[in-house]
C-alpha cells in the first residue's frame, strides 16, 4: 500500500475566490515550481509542461472540471503513463479557506524522499497563499 500524506495551508480569502484562482490551469505555473517556463493548453482540461523542473521529459496534466465542491484534483502523465494522482481541495473555513494537497508517496520511497517532497509541496502551497492574500 502506498503511503499517503497531506499538506494544508490556511488562506485568508473567501474559499470561492481561492477556488476560482486555483481552478484555472493557466494560474498553476504562478504558484507551482514543477512546471518550468513553458506551460500551455492541449485540450479543454489538459495542459503540457514542455520543460518541467522535475525530470527531463514533458509532463501532461489533466485537471478536474470546475465544480461547486472545491475539488482541484489532477493527474500527471509522462510518456502517456500516469505518474501521479493529486487529490486537492479548497475547503471553506469561516471567512477564509483551507487548501489541502494529498501526496501519495511512490512505492519504496524513503522517509527522506517523502520529507523532501512534502517540503516542496508546502513551499508551493505557501506561494499560493501569498499570491491569493496579496490579491
Amino acid at each position: 500500500m502506498s503511503r499517503f500524506e497531506t499538506v494544508s495551508v490556511a488562506i485568508a480569502r473567501q474559499w470561492q475566490e481561492v477556488y476560482d484562482f486555483l481552478s484555472r490551469p493557466e494560474n498553476y505555473a504562478n504558484w507551482s515550481n514543477v512546471l518550468g517556463p513553458v506551460f500551455r493548453q492541449l485540450g479543454a482540461l489538459e495542459w503540457i509542461a514542455e520543460k518541467p523542473t522535475v525530470g527531463d521529459r514533458p509532463l501532461v496534466m489533466r485537471f478536474t472540471a470546475r465544480n461547486e465542491l472545491g475539488v482541484l484534483d489532477h493527474q500527471v502523465f509522462r510518456d502517456g503513463i500516469m505518474v501521479r494522482y493529486v487529490p486537492m481541495r479548497v475547503i471553506p473555513a469561516g471567512d477564509g479557506a483551507i487548501l489541502t494537497y494529498g501526496l501519495f508517496a511512490g512505492e519504496g520511497a524513503t522517509d527522506e524522499q517523502v520529507a523532501s517532497e512534502l517540503e516542496w509541496v508546502r513551499a508551493d502551497l505557501e506561494t499560493a497563499k501569498v499570491l491569493l492574500e496579496l490579491r
